[in-house]
């Protein structure tokens, strides 16, 4: 007998992990052949959510594609169009595979539909199909795999199928995050989420290359009795707020996750890049007169939080700490993570318990003996002034001076609390003609005339002058051995119009930069190949925290995110090649950008020049096109 559970990519869900187990023990106790491939990627896109089937049977009685879904009886009649619309996907998943089985003659792929909310039972006479599939409860995992059917496979015919399907998914994955979702690539947990209801990731966009951070909400994951509501609360703060400068950008909007409705929502904000007030108080070069600049700006936007302008309601945050608290390169405040944000007037929707962990000692003290429900704009006050206490340090009568007036603000009784208005006042008056305030660059401001940021600290909106013009960062694009590379767009400042896009590169040390310039100086006349990132402009010398050169911006995913499932995305492409199978299909787009590359490169040999850092990373494909990215 061969039987066992192939996990072919991480689950996107808890319902879809709970059901799978339960099933696979269930199987273990029978005499039959099996097989379950569970979260098998068999198409793939650029522009949409990768088709994925939650769980492949294969079984002696049959072929059978499973959708998992946390629903029950009441969202079958309640929402009747969404459920159609999923059975037809169900049914095209069936239909696909059968496709690529049909030389195996595995008789009939029949789709099912599992429902994992309550208990769901259904009278085999009664049991619902929707455009022909059948509904089944979890508790009957007997009749959705239909064991007591005939028999229509033997061993060798699941082996063979499952071979013909091994191929497409890199199974048995060490790695068991996810790395793909909606139309984002390469993503990263992030540590600051809430476990399996809320996870964090940051990603980037396949062609774009923009970094965004990703907000992923599984309502099955949550035994609260208003998941959707709590899900919702961070995205209605931050939506409310867009047009403060110390709120992330949004991206995309709240909303369903295409094939998971009334399981998954996520939205997405744009990841500025700014680095957190933790890192950044660790740079010595960071002076008190920037700190103090840095702390007086935070006390006033969370006053514009607590105080807005009128019919704004008012914003308690409840959440400050030196890793939600980030800082801009212009030495602006960045406030994050509000996912227990309150907005006036709105119920009190959090979390029953929580745990604060590192954050507990910049958490208020009522807070912490009496519960979330007790926070007030005050409470914002403690975790403030306990967070912008790590700025300073009691070696001088200038930072213990700021460390007095934190004080008040992190008093423990709450009615002795002070003010922010009265805090702001305080620090102003520190900021004496011996210790003139730090600049703070007003977007209306010249990049020209202000002295560089440091690149380490440059994020979204950074605008840097280069050769005559001035260029607006839109995203950090990586580090090298020696250097960053970042999304830049030509703006003029005054009109604010944008011109072109570039991949700017930035040399840390004078010594580096220097050989850089020459080394693009030596490429530039033969970087016009239409597969090559063609070398724009080139800085006469070296200068600390300026650009050594301007890059042309090809459009584009990295090859590296390829590996693995370069056959599905050929599937997507099949009208451009002649091929019929997959597999042939990748094999010719492999062919094509081969050589493509090597005529480029070839331009460069012809002249006695050599690339020197070919790698996966830096070659970008589109169907029909390479381009080789210098670095």
């Amino acid at each position: 007998m061969k039987s066992r559970w192939i996990p072919c990519g991480p689950f996107i869900n808890e319902s879809e992990r709970l059901a799978t187990e339960r099933l696979v023990a269930k199987l273990r106790g029978q005499t039959q052949s099996w097989m379950l491939l569970s979260n098998l990627r068999h198409s793939a896109s650029t522009h949409r959510l990768s088709d994925e089937i939650d769980l492949l049977a294969l079984l002696a009685t049959g072929v059978l594609v499973i959708e998992i879904k946390h629903w029950d009886k009441d969202y079958l009649r309640q929402q009747a169009w969404v459920v159609e619309n999923e059975a037809e996907r169900i049914n095209d998943k069936a239909k696909r595979i059968k496709g690529k089985l049909a030389a195996l003659d595995p008789g009939f792929v029949a789709p099912r539909l599992l429902l994992t909310r309550g208990e769901v039972r259904y009278h085999p006479k009664n049991r619902p199909k929707i455009h022909g599939v059948p509904v089944f409860g979890l508790g009957e995992w007997s009749e959705l795999f239909g064991l007591d059917q005939s028999v229509k496979l033997n061993t060798t015919q699941i082996e063979q199928i499952a071979h013909r399907l091994e191929p497409k998914t890199k199974l048995v994955l060490a790695d068991t995050e996810l790395r793909r979702f909606a139309q984002f690539t390469d993503l990263q947990r992030l540590a600051e989420d809430e476990g399996p209801f809320h996870r964090c990731y940051r990603g980037t966009h396949p062609t774009r290359r923009d970094k965004v951070i990703l907000h992923l909400y599984d309502l099955s994951a949550s035994t609260e009795p208003e998941p959707l509501n709590q899900a919702q609360r961070e995205f209605a703060v931050i939506q409310h707020w867009q047009k403060s400068p110390y709120v992330p950008s949004l991206l995309d909007s709240f909303q369903e996750a295409e094939g998971y409705p009334g399981e998954l929502y996520y939205f997405s904000l744009v990841d500025a890049g700014a680095v957190t007030l933790a890192k950044r108080a660790e740079d010595s070069s960071w002076s008190f007169a920037e700190r103090l600049t840095f702390a007086l700006e935070t006390l006033r936007a969370l006053q514009a939080f607590h105080e807005p302008a009128e019919h704004e309601p008012r914003l308690t945050h409840r959440n400050i700490h030196p890793w939600s608290l980030r800082v801009r390169h212009n030495n602006r405040p960045l406030f994050t993570d509000f996912r227990l944000g309150r907005l006036e007037g709105a119920a009190t929707i959090s979390p029953r318990q929580i745990d604060f962990g590192e954050r507990a000692p910049f958490v208020a003290p009522e807070v912490i003996t009496t519960g979330l429900a007790a926070a007030t704009r005050q409470s914002d006050v403690y975790s403030v002034c306990r967070t912008l206490a790590t700025l300073f340090a009691e070696d001088s009568p200038d930072s213990r001076a700021v460390l007095d007036w934190l004080e008040q603000g992190r008093c423990e009784d709450l009615g002795a609390r002070a003010h922010l208005a009265s805090l702001i006042l305080g620090l102003e008056a520190l900021q004496t003609p011996a210790s003139p305030p730090a600049e703070i660059m007003d977007d209306d401001e010249d990049p020209q005339t202000l002295t560089p940021r440091q690149v380490e600290y440059w994020d979204e909106d950074t605008e840097v002058p280069f050769l005559d013009s001035t260029y607006k960062v839109l995203t950090r694009l990586g580090r090298g051995g020696i250097g960053q590379a970042f999304k830049v767009v030509e703006i003029d400042p005054e009109k604010n119009e944008k011109f072109g896009t570039y991949v700017a590169k930035a040399v840390s040390h004078q010594a580096d930069g220097q050989a850089t310039i020459r080394a693009y100086k030596h490429a530039r006349s033969h970087s016009t190949h239409p597969h090559l990132s063609a070398i724009h402009a080139i800085a006469a010398d070296w200068q600390p925290d300026r650009f050594v050169a301007l890059l042309r911006w090809v459009d584009g995913q990295p090859l590296d995110e390829l590996f693995g499932v370069l056959s599905l995305y050929a599937e997507e492409w099949e009208t451009e090649v002649s091929e019929t199978t997959d597999d042939a299909r990748a094999e010719c787009w492999a062919k094509i950008w081969l050589e493509q590359l090597c005529d480029a490169l070839n331009a460069f040999h012809q002249v006695r020049l050599v690339h020197g850092d070919i790698s996966p990373r830096n070659i970008l494909v589109q169907k029909d096109q390479v381009g080789a990215a210098f670095e």
